[in-house]
């Protein structure tokens, strides 16, 4: 078989695997400008010429934050702009005429993954703000495999609405693919790498 067939069919592959369980391929948009706001991040709302509205909230884990006047918005995997939107449109519900609205991340919440086995460095590693890693890289942020690291059975464990997902990859073969066609790593994820039995 043809090596870029093989990759493409890894691949996919991959990205079936775990679209099984809600777990999806990396997203294409890595700048702040693209940013989705998440549960647990701080915003800050921002009405012209109303500095009583205007504040900084945290976002629950629900995807709520609590406005004055309006109550309870959605903003979970919003952009700053479409949230920005929601929050007019609220306003301008009844309370103001033609609101101007900005919304901003003020503060990024933190999230983690946990490397386990056969890496030189286990622990808890952070995933850098407004970016994604794959599965390859969070291996190479706990120093890369150790001498008796079998690289081709690696496990991911994931939360997916609330139960424990768990799935095998052939790691070797992953980090042929570019970055687009590899897993990502999300928060709370638990990778561990088994030891070879050769």
């Amino acid at each position: 078989m043809p090596t870029f067939l093989r990759n493409h069919l890894i691949s996919a592959c991959f990205v079936a695997f775990f679209a099984s369980a809600g777990i999806v391929a990396p997203p294409s948009a890595t700048a702040a400008d693209d940013y989705k706001i998440r549960a647990n991040d701080t915003i800050e709302v921002k009405v012209f010429q109303e500095d009583d509205l205007s504040l900084k909230t945290r976002v629950s884990k629900e995807g709520l934050v609590v406005l004055p006047l309006v109550g309870p918005i959605q903003v979970l995997g919003l952009s700053p702009n479409l949230a920005a939107q929601r929050i007019k449109t609220a306003y301008a519900d009844g309370y103001l005429v033609n609101p101007q609205v900005n919304v901003s991340v003020a503060d990024v919440a933190k999230r983690n993954f946990t490397v386990l086995g056969q890496v030189s460095k286990p622990g808890v590693y952070q995933i850098p703000d407004y970016e994604f890693i794959t599965l390859v890289q969070a291996i190479g942020m706990a120093g890369g495999y150790t001498s008796k690291a079998n690289e081709k059975k690696v496990t991911v464990k994931r939360k997916v609405d609330g139960k424990d997902v768990t799935r095998t990859f052939n790691a070797r073969d992953m980090a042929k693919l570019s970055k687009s066609r590899q897993v990502a790593i999300i928060d709370g994820d638990v990778i561990s790498i088994e030891e070879s039995i050769f």
